[in-house]
């Protein structure tokens, strides 16, 4: 979105240009509200009862909102949407961020180490949207409006709630990473490693070996323990990342 050299609307103009856009804010605002629009967040909110604030996906859906309900402002103030793909029609923005919420409810089926980063780097690109937008709509010109909005997109992602949001994400995946279940990998790291006690306790006059596993993240095979394909239980002494991409 920018703003246009010479806006054709008088104040009356304006006033009946953004009646419209009203009645679809008020309906983003009130489908936002909406119990049921919020019911896959329920799960996560009871996961994170330890951590103060919102979850990432609650910021990610209300940035998405935002972009929505400030781009609706944006025009209404004589501002031009900039992406011809963007319907700028009241329903088109009411239907846009459903698209953005339905997408965020898809990957709440990534495993959490992969959807936590996509929250945030979702949340970033939205969140500087609507700092451009917001400056456009109150008057500002492009040329302040961009480098703004890009620096209000970083520091959202530079947050210390989404940088201890992911470091959380990965420390759980490594103590609860099954590696009987080979996935997607771009990092093979080294284990090595001493035979569990038949009662599965650490003994440590086992003979040292070493194991490769395969994970999507190097961080993910920071484990202590390791279960083997063939049910085998071994206590990890050391790790060695040997090959990456």
């Amino acid at each position: 979105m920018h703003r246009s050299a010479a806006p054709s609307h008088t104040p009356h103009g304006l006033s009946a240009v953004a009646r419209p856009y009203r009645i679809a804010l008020a309906a983003l605002v009130v489908g936002a509200a909406t119990p049921g629009a919020w019911a896959t967040e329920e799960a996560a909110l009871l996961e994170a009862t330890t951590q103060a604030g919102p979850t990432p996906k609650a910021i990610a859906q209300t940035m998405a909102i935002g972009d929505s309900l400030s781009t609706g402002l944006g025009l209404a103030a004589g501002a031009v949407e900039a992406n011809p793909l963007i319907s700028t029609t009241p329903l088109g923005l009411v239907a846009l961020a459903g698209m953005k919420l339905l997408m965020l409810d898809a990957i709440d089926q990534y495993p959490e180490e992969q959807r936590v980063p996509l929250q945030r780097k979702m949340s970033s690109f939205w969140g500087g949207l609507t700092a451009n937008n917001l400056l456009l709509a109150a008057g500002a010109t492009g040329g302040l409006a961009i480098p703004a909005g890009m620096l209000a997109g970083y520091m959202i992602y530079k947050s210390e709630k989404f940088e201890q949001a992911e470091a959380q994400a990965l420390g759980k995946a490594a103590q609860t990473h099954d590696f009987r279940v080979t996935p997607t990998y771009a990092v093979v790291t080294e284990l090595t490693v001493r035979a569990a006690r038949a009662d599965g306790s650490y003994d440590p006059n086992a003979t040292l070996t070493t194991v490769e596993v395969k994970t999507a993240n190097p961080l993910l095979a920071k484990v202590s323990t390791y279960l083997h394909p063939d049910g085998t239980k071994y206590y990890v002494q050391s790790h060695r990342v040997k090959t990456t991409g």
